[in-house]
């Protein structure tokens, strides 16, 4: 048995990312954020939705029902390794000015 964590109640309204208006696209890759038109789907992509968009792919993702308390500790454990393992890309692949600062 799967739960999915932001699925949305039925007759529930979807609002632009930008616009707060009315929403009729959904982000392809991520499923996570919607738009009003292709342009404010463009203008979020240059702006932010690039550089997030594949961490916001996990916020949709089925997360699995665990029955016995070792499930939950072996998936517990793997959530742990696979948020290190992005902990650990974010900071290889992007400039922290704060960090960069504390160099100074």
């Amino acid at each position: 048995q799967n739960l999915v964590p932001l699925a949305l109640p039925r007759g529930q309204k979807l609002f632009c990312e930008l616009c707060r208006g009315p929403a009729t696209l959904r982000c392809g890759s991520c499923a996570v954020t919607y738009y009003c038109d292709v342009e404010h789907q463009s203008a979020d992509w240059v702006s932010i939705h690039e550089k997030i968009c594949q961490l916001l792919i996990p916020l949709r993702t089925t997360l699995p029902f665990y029955n016995s308390e070792e499930e939950r500790k072996h998936g517990r454990e793997q959530k742990l390794r696979r948020e290190v393992r992005e902990i650990f890309f974010l900071k290889a692949n992007t400039k922290m000015p704060f960090q960069l600062r504390c160099i100074r």
